[in-house]
């Protein structure tokens, strides 16, 4: 089997990664139907961005950001971006409140490591010019990427980003009710009441 390299090829799927990276996202505006002129693949990166904002509405790109890893924004030697959502930050103040309230026996949290853990499983690239990492853990945590200037994974990128927020979504409400439980049961332990779940 050969592989079809042209370019209307390659359009094409990358048209088709679009779909999905919008339908991952909750974005349904390919699968209304836009009109043919529309769909310019000139602007594909500008598709991919509004499907990342959409996913993690708390965008930053900022002298700071690049400060914090070493870079300046004039340097065009690397792009660094956070992405974050009111759930992104819940989750992740919520797993440090529930760690404390059953005692912290040891320093590294579970919740956390579990999801980062599921974050990192779902990630389906590999790039040397890539990286990321949680920043912000205490108080407004925020995916924190990083990636060079020849990086050329952008698509699977964004499907990325989309998939954990999606992920964070899901994942809170069982965090939520594991955390009222723990309260519950901690409140019952000092009240002398029998436990109830």
């Amino acid at each position: 089997m050969r592989l079809v390299t042209d370019e209307y090829s390659k359009a094409v799927l990358l048209i088709v990664c679009l779909i999905k990276v919008y339908h991952d996202a909750g974005i349904d505006i390919f699968e209304r139907g836009y009109k043919k002129e529309l769909i310019d693949m000139d602007y594909y990166y500008d598709y991919v961005m509004e499907a990342i904002s959409n996913a993690a509405p708390k965008t930053i790109s900022d002298e700071h950001i690049y400060n914090k890893f070493g870079y300046s924004e004039d340097d065009c030697e690397v792009y660094v971006w956070a992405y974050s959502s009111d759930e992104f930050e819940e989750y992740y103040r919520i797993a440090r409140k529930l760690h404390r309230l059953e005692g912290a026996k040891t320093k590294e949290n579970p919740y956390i490591k579990a999801i980062e853990r599921k974050m990192e499983n779902m990630r389906g690239f590999q790039s040397y010019n890539f990286d990321y990492f949680i920043g912000h853990k205490r108080q407004g945590a925020r995916l924190e990427l990083l990636w060079g200037y020849d990086f050329d994974c952008e698509i699977p990128m964004c499907l990325w980003i989309v998939r954990v927020m999606t992920l964070i979504k899901e994942e809170l409400p069982i965090l939520k009710e594991k955390y009222r439980k723990a309260r519950r049961e901690k409140r019952c332990r000092k009240g002398g009441l029998s436990h109830a779940s």
